[in-house]
């Protein structure tokens, strides 16, 4: 029993058109017109090209077409014509779907339009900064670290400390994290790094200044401050004053906070840290 063709609408595009006119010449050529099996046969055409083109799956070739319309005794010219007029019509279809032509000149142009004022807000934001430094830190401003001493940054409120922090000089973040940390009890940075909930590893970029990610910069701050808080809260008038480092007195440069950490060991081969 032959298989049941398969339903086509008209509405559904050029190619069922042009589908259905195909079966209908055929329907027309009567007990003369061939199957298309022995289409297939006769012109080593595959079977599936000759289905496709009758299922509307896809407007056949010119040569295919040529077949078709001879072993169903149609007007090869009028197919033709009407082959370009659907292949015309699938086209314009095409283009009414295509979005819009991409313009690379238009997207560069606003892309450095859109840096340029990035550029021009940066610069009004540093001028701003500049002029503010200069002023008294009665009037809200934070200057510089080295206007400060430890006392005055450790008492600044967590964020702009953090603000301070992230902008300041390498030699000005290894001072006051050595500080702060000795001040808290010189703890390992294995428990800092467990306190802070981060990484061992971004602890020892953090106090070197080489991460200065604000949130990692407030974590590594936020544990050693409560560590140094819990050492002056258990801190009595009775117990003696804790002696400050004599070359700290004298100006001279802090101690690594990281060479006797036993944690951490830098390779002189590639400047890399590792933990033991």
């Amino acid at each position: 029993m032959p298989r049941r063709p398969t339903p086509l609408n008209p509405e559904d595009g050029p190619k069922a058109r042009f589908a259905i006119a195909l079966r209908q010449l055929r329907d027309s050529a009567g007990f003369d017109g061939k199957p298309i099996d022995s289409i297939a046969a006769e012109s080593n055409i595959p079977r599936s090209t000759l289905y496709a083109a009758m299922r509307g799956e896809r407007i056949p070739t010119v040569p295919v077409l040529a077949v078709l319309v001879r072993a169903w005794h149609g007007d090869a010219s009028e197919w033709l014509t009407r082959r370009t007029e659907t292949e015309q019509e699938l086209e314009r279809l095409r283009l009414e779907r295509k979005p819009g032509p991409w313009h690379p000149a238009q997207t560069v142009g606003d892309a450095l339009a859109g840096m340029k004022m990035i550029v021009q807000r940066v610069g009004e934001a540093a001028a701003k900064a500049t002029s503010d430094a200069s002023l008294e830190v009665d009037d809200g401003s934070v200057p510089p670290t080295a206007h400060f001493s430890f006392a005055e940054m450790i008492a600044l409120p967590e964020d702009v400390l953090v603000s301070v922090l992230v902008t300041a000089d390498d030699a000005d973040i290894q001072e006051f994290w050595s500080t702060l940390r000795r001040r808290a009890g010189q703890p390992r940075l294995r428990t800092i790094s467990d306190d802070a909930n981060v990484a061992f590893q971004v602890v020892a970029d953090v106090m070197k200044g080489f991460d200065r990610t604000p949130t990692r910069v407030k974590a590594v701050l936020r544990s050693l401050r409560e560590r140094q808080k819990q050492l002056d809260d258990s801190w009595t008038p009775n117990d003696p004053e804790p002696p400050e480092s004599s070359r700290e007195e004298e100006g001279a440069p802090l101690p690594d906070p990281f060479s006797t950490d036993p944690f951490l060991r830098f390779d002189v081969g590639d400047g890399t840290a590792a933990a033991d």
